[in-house]
């Protein structure tokens, strides 16, 4: 005669017990960038039986945000010039309580720094591909977040010159929901304005069915 509902942490370092916080909400969540948090409810309010119980069907639901990079190199002249593009850093939200059935977050604290690797667009890369995708992905607390970058241009070995973006000491902000992943997106040209977009998809590829029992 109880009713069940789950959550999971993935790739877990959080020092959060989830046992004791179920089933309404999780309370004090820290993101680290690798922590995932998942969260799965019943279609209908089933209770469990001493013996005989039908299999219980879960939707499982992702409570955070994915993010990652990839730089494009849209000059001209591609083939002559690289980017590197670094000290890459993502602020805002580092704790946080969230109701599991709503995915509705608050008591957000801004206070995270989370940093992205180098990313590298070649200038050798074949034309049609000028462009590098970082393998880092980071899993975020959803909300208002703050990215800077610099980028440094080379022609060969030789160093063209750097800069911090965005300029005059701003920011692109960017607001993420939970259960979405997003590819930000920068488009970097010799001599032109550097362009930033978000690309938000729908939805969340897993890996399959997993059938508790």
């Amino acid at each position: 005669d109880a009713t069940y509902n789950f959550a999971a942490l993935v790739n877990a370092t959080n020092d959060v017990t989830l046992v004791d916080l179920l089933p309404s909400k999780v309370n004090g969540f820290t993101a680290d960038g690798a922590t995932d948090l998942l969260y799965a409810r019943s279609e209908a309010n089933i209770k469990g039986k001493a013996s005989g119980n039908d299999l219980v069907d879960f939707t499982f639901e992702h409570l955070l945000s994915k993010v990652k990079f990839t730089v494009e190199n849209t000059s001209v002249d591609a083939e002559e010039y690289s980017f590197k593009v670094n000290n890459i850093v993502i602020n805002g939200n580092k704790t946080g309580n969230v109701t599991l059935a709503t995915k509705a977050w608050d008591s957000l604290s801004n206070s995270g720094d989370y940093e992205v690797a180098e990313i590298t667009v070649y200038a050798d890369e074949a034309a049609g591909t000028h462009k590098a995708e970082c393998a880092q992905e980071l899993l975020l607390i959803p909300g208002d977040f703050n990215i800077t970058f610099n980028v440094d241009i080379y022609n060969g070995t030789t160093k063209l010159g750097s800069q911090s973006y965005p300029v005059a000491g701003g920011a692109y902000a960017q607001t993420i929901a939970a259960g979405y992943a997003y590819n930000f997106v920068i488009k970097v040209a010799v001599g032109e304005e550097i362009k930033f977009s978000v690309e938000k998809q729908p939805t969340w590829t897993d890996g399959g069915d997993i059938t508790l029992q």
